[in-house]
């Protein structure tokens, strides 16, 4: 009886061993960070009954306070609400615009790396060209040809990404399309849709995934970087580097209108990268990651 109760109580963690071996410290941090961020940008504003856009005179620049958690900026906006809104942009940024690179560049790399070398150069070498120029510049040109704005800075974020996550891709194909299971698959007389599909792409994805937890905090700098320039996010849409490039003049006598946006950036781009190393300890191939 004693041993069937002991056995019983068991954490979750021994009656799912598989499932505990998917969390590392790394990955378990990163997944904490972003989720809470997530909640914070949705139950923020409703929360605290503010208006991001919502102009006051009478508390312009007002410090930290009960009625004000982060203080007000110059125009007497509340500074956590514009984080919470701003947090909102930049995710739905870095989001949309890896998916937009995965959507692409994944199908892309696949069919580099799996058909030939003629394939291969047809595809490979027009994204060599791309990803020469520079991120930035790239992304100012596309920005100067469609304009400003959320969806545009994420198209333009995604251009950027969609050559490296091509080429990750393909370096994991040219690897996996080598392996047994592959050759075993051609021997049944399997077709090459078949293969590359259900048993090169699986087993070529992990490193895809890797990148692009990486590259969503890269995307939330870039998102801040474009619009602190003037090029991301319009006014009076709030956004994490328009918070910061207000702030400026105010450095002095109101340092929480940068501190704020600026550890928010911070604290975000941290999760996403404890993910992307997490991610990497899990689904190494060669299996030497240890667990944390």
């Amino acid at each position: 009886m004693d041993l069937a109760i002991g056995r019983s109580n068991r954490g979750w963690l021994d009656r799912y061993p598989n499932l505990a071996g998917l969390l590392n410290r790394s990955l378990a941090i990163g997944l904490a960070i972003v989720a809470c961020v997530s909640v914070f940008s949705l139950i923020a504003p409703i929360v605290l009954h503010y208006d991001a856009a919502h102009i006051s005179s009478a508390d312009s620049l007002s410090p930290p306070s009960l009625r004000h958690w982060f203080g007000a900026d110059d125009l007497g906006r509340d500074v956590l609400v514009r984080v919470a809104v701003g947090y909102t942009i930049s995710l739905t940024v870095a989001i949309g615009s890896v998916l937009l690179a995965l959507a692409v560049g994944i199908p892309l790399g696949l069919i580099a790396g799996y058909a030939g070398e003629l394939t291969d150069n047809l595809i490979m070498r027009p994204l060599d060209v791309l990803m020469a120029f520079p991120g930035i510049l790239l992304a100012v040109i596309v920005i100067a040809i469609f304009g400003t704005g959320t969806t545009i800075l994420t198209l333009a974020i995604g251009v950027i990404y969609i050559p490296i996550i091509a080429r990750v891709m393909r370096a994991s194909t040219l690897v996996a399309r080598r392996e047994l299971y592959v050759q075993a698959a051609l021997a049944r007389g399997a077709s090459h849709l078949r293969i590359a599909t259900l048993h090169v792409l699986p087993n070529s994805i992990g490193p895809v995934i890797v990148q692009a937890s990486i590259l969503m905090g890269i995307a939330i700098l870039l998102e801040a970087a474009f619009s602190f320039l003037g090029l991301g996010v319009r006014p009076p849409t709030p956004s994490l580097g328009l918070m910061l490039s207000a702030g400026r003049d105010f450095m002095v006598q109101s340092p929480w209108m940068v501190i704020a946006p600026g550890f928010a950036i911070m604290l975000v781009v941290l999760g996403f990268n404890l993910i992307g190393d997490g991610l990497r300890d899990r689904l190494d191939p060669r299996g030497t990651a240890q667990l944390r």
